[in-house]
């Protein structure tokens, strides 16, 4: 049909611009000199402004406004079931795009882009004063944002919509409620026994060059494509895709901890490994994108938890390993090994915790959240919050900001 192909063609150029942003976000993460950010800030803003002027354009609500009725989502008959599955997800991306006026996501954008160095200091500096008005500034952005696409059951399930179409929050605590009662006391039980692991084998010193080369074996033995892809260091590690012929993993090291490095890797590595799958076809379509942002950690943690923790996994790279960092780890049986990297042990770091406490983590940051934009809780409020849910939660409070 030709208005689908014309529809297509748009759509693909649309995500070549994205490509171009990403990268730019990509190097803002990995390589950008400080003194850039805010030069870089208003580029990234300015191409998310033009981006979506782009989408929300005629040569895109022409094509689409023949094949779907663009205010009730009523696929015009005829199409065939793959082309109206296609036609809808469009519409949804338009329709909540549309709502949008382009000065704001030019805001959110430039905003975003000059909050990420500052939470970054922020952290190196354990201070939560230097971030906090980044973060008020993009509260006030989102509560904006929600005005402007309308409030669904509860304001959060508007922010929701985006990440996890179709779940809302009753959803969502209905499960977390069920994984809480069980995990909370579970994990009470196992600090609580006199099982103990070494993980003292973790915390020695490991070269980070021979921690990277052995990160890059096990994503090549994974499956991820190199000659698709590359791995760098970022303070937080992240996965971003320009093209399924170009999905790039990033990591951190830590010299002191043998697992920051590995299972952030793999983690990411899961990520990377979606974006690669996808069907190049439809590249710049719904139907080359992830379907959700839950979907999309799963094949993450997956990898992570199921099998880079699994004991089959460690009975194959555990004698690699120990050629590898042979002072360190000639002398270390495969058990012990295999119960320190299963530890069970409540931390302060998401990304650093085991896969029973991390669940706990998510929840306690989906009901800050709620609280934050259906309740208005204000971000000077949030430390002393924070360390009250880290308590409950996980029995552990924070002594400082990080």
């Amino acid at each position: 049909m030709k208005l689908i192909e014309t529809l297509k063609n748009e759509l693909r150029e649309i995500a070549d611009l994205k490509g171009a942003v990403n990268v730019l976000y990509w190097d803002m993460e990995t390589y950008m000199p400080k003194g850039g950010t805010a030069a870089r800030a208003k580029q990234v803003a300015m191409l998310e402004a033009m981006v979506h002027e782009r989408f929300i354009g005629e040569d895109v609500s022409n094509p689409l406004g023949e094949l779907v009725n663009l205010d009730s989502g009523e696929i015009i008959n005829g199409l065939d079931d793959e082309t109206s599955r296609l036609v809808n997800e469009i519409w949804l991306d338009y329709h909540r795009a549309v709502a949008l006026p382009k000065e704001f996501v030019e805001e959110l954008s430039h905003a975003s882009s000059m909050a990420h160095p500052n939470w970054v200091e922020a952290r190196e500096n354990n201070d939560f004063n230097l971030f906090a008005p980044h973060l008020e500034k993009l509260i006030a952005l989102k509560h904006r944002e929600i005005g402007y696409l309308g409030t669904q059951d509860t304001p959060y399930d508007t922010l929701l919509d985006e990440f996890e179409p179709g779940f809302t929050t009753a959803n969502i605590n209905v499960l977390f409620g069920e994984l809480k009662t069980a995990l909370v006391p579970m994990i009470k039980a196992i600090q609580e026994s006199r099982v103990e692991t070494k993980q003292e084998i973790l915390h020695q010193h490991y070269d980070a060059d021979k921690q990277w080369e052995f990160s890059e074996m096990i994503l090549k033995d994974m499956g991820y494509n190199f000659h698709c892809g590359r791995q760098d260091q970022a303070v937080h590690p992240f996965t971003i895709d320009f093209h399924p012929t170009d999905v790039r993993v990033t990591t951190r090291i830590n010299e002191h901890n043998l697992l920051d490095c590995l299972t952030g890797s793999i983690h990411e590595g899961g990520h990377a490994l979606y974006e690669q799958g996808l069907d190049q076809k439809w590249y710049g379509t719904p139907f080359c994108q992830a379907i959700s942002y839950g979907i999309h950690e799963s094949q993450s943690r997956l990898w992570e938890n199921l099998v880079g923790l699994s004991k089959p996994f460690w009975e194959y790279y555990f004698p690699k390993l120990q050629t590898v960092f042979p002072e360190n780890l000639s002398a270390v049986a495969l058990e012990d090994f295999y119960r320190a990297v299963n530890t069970i042990k409540p931390g302060f770091i998401r990304v650093d915790a085991d896969e029973m406490t991390y669940n706990l983590h998510i929840m306690l940051r989906f009901e800050i959240e709620q609280l934050i934009i259906n309740e208005g809780v204000d971000v000077a409020s949030l430390p002393e919050l924070w360390n009250d849910k880290m308590e409950e939660y996980l029995g552990i409070r924070p002594e400082t900001d990080t």
